[in-house]
């Protein structure tokens, strides 16, 4: 299982081009299963709809195309809607449990959020794959965690013709 951090899904569909676009198709094709939370969900609306460099017509495009394939891709576990209707992302990363567990970690209380998820899917033995070097830095086996590891994933920024679908 691969589960992507909120960049490297904001990357696919804003910017297109490189790894998250493969994950993606791995995901459509069924050879790969990934999970996303109404955190990560509500992350990536809320950055890409705050993102004053793309026209609002292609953020509102990427935002609907992200809705579009969580629910419709058999091989990504998401979260009901109700989940993403409740979901604050302030109040969240706010959490004492949040920031108690990044202190631990030595990770950001926004990052925590993403571990909890690899965490409640660790029978699967998942990937969390992200473009955040300080992020990829912590080391779950540390913690007794084998099932779940952290790979740093460099994209490049430029935006290319074709965005991810």
């Amino acid at each position: 299982m691969l589960i992507l951090d909120s960049n490297l899904w904001i990357h696919a569909l804003t910017v297109g081009g490189g790894y998250p676009d493969e994950c993606i198709e791995r995901f459509r094709n069924e050879r790969e299963l990934s999970a996303v939370s109404a955190y990560i969900f509500s992350e990536v609306a809320q950055n890409i709809d705050s993102d004053t460099t793309i026209e609002s017509e292609t953020r509102d495009d990427a935002i609907q195309r992200f809705s579009a394939l969580l629910y419709n891709c058999r091989a990504i576990r998401s979260c009901p809607q109700a989940e993403i209707r409740d979901m604050d992302l302030e109040a969240e990363r706010a959490e004492s449990y949040n920031k108690a567990i990044g202190d631990l970690a030595k990770i950001q209380p926004k990052d925590v959020p993403i571990f909890t998820l690899a965490y409640q899917t660790k029978d699967q033995q998942p990937t969390v794959c992200t473009d955040d070097e300080s992020f990829a830095e912590f080391s779950p086996s540390e913690y007794g965690l084998d099932e779940i590891s952290i790979e740093h994933v460099s994209v490049s920024w430029d935006r290319v013709e074709q965005p991810a679908e």
